[in-house]
């Protein structure tokens, strides 16, 4: 019991630090200097649909994802 207690704890602990790594590694995309140009086209392409949703519809970007009434 004290070995499953340790493997949950040090899980969460882990997932814990991979998901505020994750926001982090996020935001810092989303706000400051890139760190690969790949990032940099899926940013503006992200802030353009956010601008436009109709563009969202017209690349078809909800359908391939489930949601089609729209």
């Amino acid at each position: 019991m004290k070995i499953f207690k340790k493997i949950l704890k040090y899980g969460g602990i882990l997932l814990a630090v991979l998901i505020v790594v994750g926001g982090l590694f996020a935001a810092h995309t989303w706000y400051f200097k890139l760190v690969n140009i790949n990032l940099f086209f899926a940013r503006t392409m992200m802030q353009m649909m956010a601008e436009s949703p109709e563009m969202m519809s017209t690349l078809r970007v909800l359908e391939p994802i489930g949601i089609k009434g729209h």
